[in-house]
């Protein structure tokens, strides 16, 4: 299904490199000094690669959406600040789902991470998430790769590490088809103990209503974060972040 959105509502920054290239770039405002990098680089959109013929996913997930720069900057706003520390990265075992160009698992890694697993698509990891992590090696200790397609997730999570402290995860799902896919691949990485943080921007209440009632299905606890932990200028009316942990009764999915 193609995506007939809006244009963003949140503009990164640029870099030109020596070479001419132009670079995407999350400029970071937390404080400096605990901070890995002074900025996320990132390959821009139209020059990750040649995706005239790729499939649509690709050229879907080489786009930074709103809901990507949302989370990523609550995240940094609680790095700085920690009003809420389940929204804490520092020292956390960070995979990020459906990952698109990396931003939000690779500013985890800029704010402290123990380890980040970048996850999507095997194409989306040759096409978009390795070349990004390449782009910023002081990360690159901190930061691997991997396949996790939600439809084979028996499959592929094998290769994912089995201790995860945080899932993110922003704007993955718009149609309803995804949702089980999703949500059983959470569930299957999720322990009691790992904190669920979903950035999703409404674009159908029916797909909605199945995904939310889905995640209670599996067992997981919703509670919205408030917009005090939010940063005041990255926030987008119909993108929410919720917080999600077991803690429900499990029904079969």
């Amino acid at each position: 299904m193609l995506l007939a959105l809006p244009g963003p509502a949140f503009v990164l920054d640029t870099v030109r490199l020596d070479n001419g290239t132009v670079l995407d770039a999350f400029a970071l405002t937390a404080n400096p000094n605990a901070t890995r990098l002074p900025r996320v680089l990132l390959n821009r959109a139209q020059e990750a690669t040649d995706l005239a013929g790729e499939h649509h996913t690709v050229r879907t997930a080489s786009s930074i959406w709103d809901a990507s720069l949302q989370l990523a900057r609550c995240l940094e706003r609680q790095h700085d600040r920690l009003d809420d520390p389940d929204l804490a990265v520092a020292d956390k075992h960070v995979l990020e789902l459906g990952a698109g160009s990396g931003l939000v698992g690779l500013a985890c890694a800029a704010f402290g991470a123990r380890s980040v697993t970048l996850t999507d698509t095997a194409s989306v990891v040759a096409s978009i998430l390795e070349p990004n992590r390449q782009l910023n090696p002081a990360l690159m200790p901190y930061v691997s790769c991997t396949a996790l397609d939600w439809l084979h997730q028996e499959r592929d999570r094998q290769l994912v590490p089995n201790a995860i402290d945080v899932i993110v995860a922003a704007d993955v799902v718009w149609v309803a088809d995804l949702v089980l896919p999703l949500v059983r691949t959470i569930r299957a990485l999720a322990s009691a103990s790992t904190i669920v943080l979903l950035a999703h921007q409404t674009r159908s209440a029916q797909v909605d209503e199945v995904l939310f009632a889905a995640l209670a299905e599996a067992g997981f606890v919703a509670t919205p974060v408030a917009s005090i932990t939010m940063h005041p200028s990255y926030m987008k009316p119909g993108i929410r972040i919720v917080k999600f942990r077991l803690g429900g009764s499990v029904a079969t999915l």
